[in-house]
């Protein structure tokens, strides 16, 4: 049993056989073999002849076949353990899309809790047409505070969050009420989590909706002060870094960055995303954006003397 379940002391790997492959068969003196070694063997054989299967099934439609009954045979066994190590071979050689197909909640908890990949754990939610608990993965992982997120991830994140919203939008109008798998969050076990009604995924939709239009601004934002050596040398270093890595409000956008640095331009974009409809302060903006363009300039003209004053005195 050592020559088969350990390679020679010299190869390559004395802990990951790989059947299929010729090998030495010495023996290994002074090597036990364990009840692990036998079960990761065991393992590797039936996870040899899979990926063999799984190889074959984009040319083969009985490969195909034979491919799906395999994996759901596997992922039906109630060995936790081996489910894991199934789930593992899936993923690290690269049949995500027969890993995702496997419902199970057995699954949700280990790409949740293990691999904590929540791209993945969204990927496997919209696959099992639980488009609703894809965008609340999302939208989670975009406004998280425990962690510095880089914003162009939130964005992406937020923009993924609102597809999903929309896809169960559109499916939540087509069908009465649907009982999700167990939820992200949640342990196997627990009770099952209903699918929300269509008034409250609207209301999700809405909320992700301001917040990527926000976070859009925010990342134009951040891309004009990185465009000027003046602007950045007039924020400090944590404000920058909160433009950079979080989803700042709108009104310190506004207050704290935009108007501060003269953005009259990005002033402007705010109050419309915000549907702020203060006409003094619209005009007081679009008054500086002229002047900027305008002034210091050299007239005779007395009644173009005395516009240019008042169109100053209105301004920033």
């Amino acid at each position: 049993e050592r020559g088969l379940y350990h390679r020679p002391v010299n190869g390559p790997s004395a802990s990951a056989p790989q059947p299929g492959t010729p090998g030495n068969t010495s023996v290994v003196s002074g090597i036990e073999v364990t009840n692990a070694d036998a079960l990761r063997t065991c393992y590797s054989v039936l996870f040899y002849h899979l990926t063999g299967l799984l190889h074959s099934a984009h040319e083969f439609v009985d490969a195909s076949a034979l491919a799906e009954e395999m994996v759901s045979v596997c992922s039906s066994s109630p060995d936790a353990h081996f489910l894991r190590n199934l789930f593992e071979h899936l993923l690290t050689s690269g049949h995500v899309e027969f890993l995702l197909r496997i419902e199970s909640p057995t699954l949700e908890n280990w790409i949740a809790h293990e691999k904590k990949d929540t791209f993945l754990l969204a990927q496997y939610y919209t696959l099992h047409n639980l488009d609703w608990l894809s965008g609340q993965v999302m939208w989670k992982r975009a406004t998280t505070v425990e962690e510095k997120v880089p914003l162009a991830e939130r964005i992406d994140c937020l923009t993924r969050a609102c597809n999903a919203y929309q896809s169960a939008q559109t499916k939540a109008t087509n069908s009465s009420s649907a009982v999700s798998l167990v939820g992200a969050i949640t342990q196997a076990g627990t009770p099952q989590v209903r699918q929300p009604s269509v008034e409250e995924i609207n209301r999700l939709k809405s909320q992700a909706d301001e917040q990527l239009d926000i976070a859009s601004l925010q990342s134009r934002l951040l891309d004009a002060i990185l465009a000027s050596d003046n602007l950045v040398n007039n924020v400090g270093a944590s404000e920058l870094d909160a433009l950079k890595t979080s989803l700042v409000p709108v009104s310190d956008l506004y207050n704290d960055y935009a108007g501060p640095l003269a953005l009259y331009d990005m002033c402007l974009l705010i109050l419309r995303t915000c549907h702020e409809n203060d006409t003094a302060s619209i005009a007081k903006l679009w008054k500086s954006i002229l002047c900027d363009y305008i002034i210091p300039c050299r007239v005779r003209d007395p009644s173009a003397q005395t516009f240019l004053a008042e169109l100053k005195r209105g301004s920033m």
